[in-house]
């Protein structure tokens, strides 16, 4: 084999990581990022010549391939320099950095290549290439932080920067339970994870309502172009465990951002609506455009992305649940969406409503959003969490919230205020409307630098958080099929 470090080599230093593997023994950041880029030229040449030259089969050549990039990504500073091309040289000055037979690297190809492979564990040791990410971005330490930053918007750009890039992910080729040409990460489910891991650590930064051009991290923030965040998002919605999550993590991101609006001036109540606005057209414009790619037809994708909204209020719903009965923060709503947030993030929340009453279980269970009322439902489901926090604050009594249908009960019968329409009666959201509607007439906020009615303040949450929503789905939710192909220059076979 004409490889820098021949197959014999591989296998020592693959049975070398698998010994090692539960020490955390790593190799240095140079060695361990030469080893991961000889992987995609193994695969290629795998691919090519198996059953020629290879004196082991192709499964034992996927083990050895696996524990090479186990044992290669265990080095942070390596999987940095993968992503970002970048090193520091022997004086502290960031150089490009160059492999020693094949130069300067193209991290897109290398992705691409080590991303459209079909690893029989479905990606879990290649995670490791990007786990460390999301696990960094909230570091103490300023060098750490700044590295999973940098790292993020490197791997992003290289994702989804130009159509061709993101056509070869989005369809690899390889076929699964009888669906063809699937994305990447439907081939391998534990990168989807891996990314969400690292949507979840920096959703703030998704919610900002600048969209740069550039991909960078300044500061603390990570800015990243608003289609490169919904090619990103769709990624993850490849998978279905993961693309659930996501829809519950975002409406949990959604609700914490109102829920302590005596620690708000108005200004940032209302900027707190245009962030809300927009992380919403990012969830639900990646999740069309991810069902239109997957399914056969517009109906097919609107029905599938039905689906996985309704699974994903479930996820958030239980998460609430079992937050209020843990006594979240001694508050029944407002420290419950806290903690919802926490959880779905933390401790892989199921969709189990067991902890629900029978009706509210039947509810949720029933529930069907309607694609084309995703704004709606997001201004509805705030209404509930503001009146939730309201009835936190003292500034309205739960047996008049209980008089006017906005509340529920678990299992034990405790009340709470519903946190979201899906715990309605299905037939009944004109009732959660009109309900809404009367609790807040003429009840007053108190934000910390000014009162204002609460209906008042519904309106023009429900303006900034509108406009918002129009500005990036008019922009990036694909209509139909044949616009989702448009948008992402693919040509019809």
């Amino acid at each position: 084999m004409n490889m820098m470090i021949g197959l014999q080599m591989q296998k020592k230093l693959g049975n070398l990581f698998d010994n090692t593997s539960s020490d955390g023994i790593q190799g240095g950041k140079v060695l361990s990022a030469n080893i991961t880029l000889t992987i995609p030229e193994a695969i290629e040449k795998m691919d090519s010549i198996e059953g020629k030259d290879y004196d082991i089969d192709r499964k034992n050549n996927e083990k050895v391939l696996g524990s090479l990039i186990d044992g290669a990504t265990r080095n942070e500073k390596a999987n940095h320099i993968i992503l970002t091309g970048k090193m520091e040289d022997e004086n502290g000055e960031e150089v490009d950095y160059k492999h020693p037979k094949n130069g300067e690297i193209n991290t897109a190809d290398v992705l691409e290549t080590l991303y459209t492979y079909d690893w029989k564990d479905d990606g879990k040791e290649l995670r490791g290439l990007t786990d460390w990410i999301a696990r960094d971005a909230d570091s103490d330490d300023p060098e750490e932080a700044k590295r999973a930053g940098e790292a993020a918007a490197s791997l992003i750009e290289s994702m989804v920067s130009t159509n061709e890039r993101f056509v070869n992910l989005t369809e690899t080729g390889h076929s699964l339970n009888g669906e063809d040409d699937i994305t990447f990460t439907r081939l391998n489910p534990e990168i989807a994870d891996s990314y969400l891991g690292i949507y979840s650590s920096y959703i703030e930064d998704f919610s900002h309502q600048k969209s740069s051009d550039d991909y960078s991290y300044k500061g603390e923030d990570l800015e990243i172009p608003d289609r490169a965040r919904v090619r990103f998002m769709q990624f993850i919605a490849g998978d279905e465990d993961s693309r659930e999550t996501m829809v519950a993590e975002t409406e949990a991101y959604r609700m914490s951002n109102i829920v302590d609006y005596e620690n708000m001036t108005s200004g940032d109540a209302y900027d707190a609506a245009s962030r809300n606005g927009k992380i919403q057209a990012l969830i639900d414009s990646s999740l069309t455009n991810e069902a239109m790619d997957r399914e056969n037809s517009t109906s097919d994708a609107e029905e599938s992305l039905s689906k996985s909204k309704a699974n994903g209020a479930k996820m958030f719903a239980n998460a609430v649940i079992s937050a209020i009965q843990g006594g979240a923060e001694n508050n029944p709503i407002g420290g419950a969406v806290a903690e919802a947030a926490k959880s779905i993030a933390k401790d892989s929340i199921s969709m189990s409503l067991d902890n629900m009453s029978e009706e509210t279980k039947s509810n949720v269970n029933e529930y069907e959003p309607i694609a084309s009322k995703d704004a709606g439902t997001a201004k509805r489901n705030f209404a509930l969490q503001l009146l939730s926090s309201m009835e936190k604050n003292g500034d309205i009594e739960m047996k008049e919230l209980e008089d006017k249908g906005l509340t529920t009960k678990d299992k034990n019968g405790m009340t709470y205020v519903m946190s979201g329409e899906h715990e309605q009666d299905k037939d009944k959201l004109g009732d959660l409307d009109s309900g809404i509607n009367q609790a807040l007439e003429g009840k007053k906020i108190n934000f910390s630098d000014r009162e204002m009615n609460a209906s008042e303040y519904f309106s023009l949450y429900k303006e900034s958080h509108g406009n918002k929503y129009d500005e990036v789905t008019d922009r990036y939710r694909a209509r139909n099929k044949p616009d989702y192909e448009n948008q992402n220059g693919i040509e019809e076979e």
